[in-house]
């Protein structure tokens, strides 16, 4: 009997061990990534969807090799849709709007378009690097609404997607 429980805590330990060695701080098993061993570079990020199922992915780019060039940050939308942009649209640059919890507003500039991101049908994709401290106001007050100006696309945020979203920049944050 005391046999059986000696492995039974054994087991436990080892499962919360490897808990937390894969799980680094602020809950990250959300995030995922890739290293490219001949660049040095890590690309890490999280994805969540608005209410109307568009994927938002925020990564980081790291290289490792150099550590004189910074981190970036990159924010994406994937929406569906039947109509594509055409080839004027696409080689313009637009502009994010964030609503965000705390009611302020952040507008990032150089937003690039694309169809069929994903190499699938009837998608389009949004995509612009956005600036650390930017990703330090959504770890604090995620967003609730984002709208792709020029193309008059809104897309809201559950309260749920609303925390993967803070979840996912302070894990980004933190990650070195």
């Amino acid at each position: 009997m005391k046999k059986n429980n000696i492995s039974r805590h054994i087991l436990l330990t080892i499962l919360l061990t490897l808990t937390t060695i894969f799980s680094y701080g602020q809950n990250c098993s959300s995030i995922s990534g890739t290293k490219d061993k001949k660049t040095g570079t890590e690309t890490i990020g999280g994805i969540t969807s608005s209410k109307d199922f568009y994927s938002l992915l925020i990564h980081k780019k790291i290289n490792h090799a150099d550590k004189s060039i910074g981190s970036n940050y990159t924010i994406s939308l994937n929406a569906a849709s039947r109509v594509l942009l055409s080839d004027s649209v696409l080689n313009t640059k637009g502009t994010f709007e964030f609503l965000l919890l705390d009611n302020s507003t952040v507008t990032v500039k150089n937003v690039t378009y694309k169809n069929n991101p994903m190499e699938q049908c009837c998608s389009l994709g949004f995509q612009a690097e956005i600036e650390e401290d930017q990703i330090k106001l959504l770890a604090k007050s995620p967003i609730v609404t984002l709208k792709v100006i020029e193309i008059m696309l809104t897309t809201s945020f559950a309260p749920k997607k609303q925390k993967q979203q803070q979840t996912i920049c302070a894990c980004l944050l933190t990650r070195q």
